[in-house]
């Protein structure tokens, strides 16, 4: 939905249920639920700068398999992320990305404790013109556990070709 020329907001659910017969002749019940509501800014009179926040929440109840933290049970996840993009000059491009995620499956057994994760994901990417369609980008990520602390980290240089028609090939 428009609000505003240079605003938006950005609303998605979707709830799908799965009932099948086990070979018992028992129903087993499948659950996926998603909910995401967002905000896009993006100013009317320039590109130059693009923003866009948001929130999603997911839950799955699947005794078929396919959770992240385990393949089954009653997996739910809160993830909010903020991006923003901005073209600082002509041929010059800078982005940030923020994001974090919380997750909790439920075990079917008695009495467990759930499982819980908690991380953070940064991103930036950086990507500058050369001389006519080649282009120097690097891209960093980092990914860290909120619970113990372990972390993960890549930064990917790169040069790249315009192809055109939004083809392009990098190597780095």
């Amino acid at each position: 939905a428009p609000l505003g020329s240079s605003a938006a907001l950005l609303m998605g659910h979707n709830w799908l249920r799965d009932d099948r017969t086990d070979v018992q002749g028992g129903l087993q019940r499948s659950r996926s639920d998603l909910s995401l509501l967002g905000l896009a800014l993006r100013p009317a009179g320039s590109d130059a700068l693009n923003l866009l926040a948001k929130v999603e929440w997911r839950r799955t109840v699947n005794p078929f398999g396919g959770g992240v933290l385990s393949d089954v049970g009653d997996d739910r996840r809160l993830i909010g992320a903020t991006d923003a993009v901005w073209a600082a000059r002509p041929g010059t491009e800078l982005a940030a990305r923020y994001a974090v995620r919380w997750s909790a499956l439920g075990d079917s057994a008695a009495g467990a404790q759930p499982l819980t994760s908690f991380a953070h994901f940064v991103g930036m990417r950086a990507d500058q013109a050369l001389r006519g369609p080649l282009r120097f980008r690097v891209d960093g990520r980092m990914l860290v556990d909120g619970q113990g602390g372990g972390s993960r980290w890549n930064l990917t240089p790169a040069l790249v070709r315009d192809l055109g028609r939004g083809l392009e090939i990098e190597g780095g």
